[in-house]
């Protein structure tokens, strides 16, 4: 027993291996097109024209093959059925690309979420495990996923009670 808890703790202090340019490589360009992906997973109505904004995309940043990219986005939209959380994506990005790249990248995501010419604001505090989701308000008021923004139209606003404590004196 007290082997095994060596050798657990041994693993624990052993340098993990470093991997390949290549490896890193597709890590990094796998975390790019999850992102991508996941924008378009954001509008509920999307069509051709998100595809070819993250194909277009994809190839302005990595010099890819037709088929290699096509691969890429498939594994980056098997990845992200499952995702319920970014930070392995954007920790990678983070670590290995340089303040250009990564406004590259947010420029790309833009592009995405704006190439049917419509940009729509959803609010939905009802993803499982997601930041802030909850079925109930700060006040105790039932949440609803609502459109605050649809077809570049305001329907409502975001306002809460704390917005105000400070003119209040609380």
């Amino acid at each position: 027993m007290l082997r095994t808890l060596k050798d657990l703790f041994d693993s624990f202090a052993t340098p993990a291996a470093q991997p390949l340019p290549a490896e890193r490589q597709h890590t990094v360009q796998l975390a790019t097109a999850v992102l991508l992906v996941e924008v378009i997973k954001a509008d509920p109505a999307t069509g051709p024209e998100e595809e070819a904004a993250l194909f277009a995309a994809l190839t302005a940043t990595f010099r890819l093959t037709p088929d290699e990219l096509a691969r890429l986005v498939e594994l980056a939209e098997a990845t992200a059925k499952g995702l319920y959380d970014y930070h392995r994506f954007t920790s990678t990005l983070n670590e290995r690309f340089t303040q250009e790249q990564k406004i590259q990248v947010v420029e790309a995501m833009w592009q995405i979420a704006f190439a049917d010419g419509h940009l729509d604001v959803h609010e939905n505090p009802h993803i499982p495990r997601g930041k802030g989701s909850s079925p109930f308000d700060d006040e105790g008021v039932t949440t609803r996923a609502r459109d605050v923004v649809k077809g570049g139209v305001l329907q409502g606003y975001f306002l809460w009670a704390g917005m105000f404590d400070g003119k209040a004196g609380v």
